[in-house]
């Protein structure tokens, strides 16, 4: 048989795996934010980076999918939400 969508590659070990509904979000170590769609076709809809707000110290401290797009919160008071729109 044949798989049902590519491997989803992220760029270096992973912080955190969220999914919800048919979206998958993965934030790598090095603060790379990837998301893909998941359906009958599996797409990247986000490939952006957050690495600029997590100072030294600072740490991941949520993440959540709203209609896809991340939201991020870090422990240094920084936030990262993504809008494709800007």
């Amino acid at each position: 048989g044949s798989r049902p969508a590519p491997p989803l590659a992220p760029p270096a070990p992973l912080a955190r795996v969220h999914a919800v509904g048919n979206a998958v979000m993965v934030i790598s170590s090095c603060g790379a934010v990837r998301v893909w769609e998941i359906g009958s076709v599996c797409k990247l809809i986000v490939s952006s980076s957050a690495s600029h707000l997590c100072s030294s110290g600072a740490s991941l401290l949520s993440c959540n999918l709203f209609n896809g797009m991340p939201h991020l919160a870090f422990t240094n008071a920084r936030a990262y939400i993504y809008n494709k729109e800007l």
